[in-house]
């Protein structure tokens, strides 16, 4: 699969609204997106999309992020986990920046669109 038809993918089935984690008390919703644009952390008016993490708390992942991941993970033999979040994004990676909710995030935008299943609670396989 190349990044075109990831994309393609992440932006028909991630849409405003999805439950990326149902099963998680809360859930982790896309507020806005694929066109919301993305300026935290050092994002530059990036499109996107914004994901609550907490009743008050989003995060912002920006579809570079993603393509960075994604070209990672296919280089890493196509297996997406915590060590791949932290070669694309090292300073996102260290705890204190909710490194977690980023990993699981981006997990799951793949796993829900399709390009990716998810082999256990840390790995998904990009497909």
């Amino acid at each position: 699969m190349t990044w075109n038809e990831a994309k393609q993918l992440i932006t028909k089935k991630i849409i405003t609204g999805i439950n990326l984690n149902p099963a998680l008390s809360g859930g982790r919703f896309v507020i806005d997106g694929p066109d919301y644009i993305c300026k935290g952390k050092g994002f530059t008016g990036e499109p996107g999309y914004k994901v609550q993490t907490g009743n008050a708390n989003y995060l912002e992942v920006p579809f570079t992020m993603l393509e960075n991941i994604f070209h990672d993970t296919l280089s890493h033999g196509n297996i997406y986990n915590k060590n791949i979040f932290c070669i694309s994004y090292p300073l996102l990676g260290e705890i204190t920046t909710g490194q977690s909710n980023y990993i699981h995030i981006v997990g799951k935008i793949f796993e829900l669109s399709s390009i990716a299943v998810k082999i256990n609670s840390r790995n998904y396989k990009i497909i």
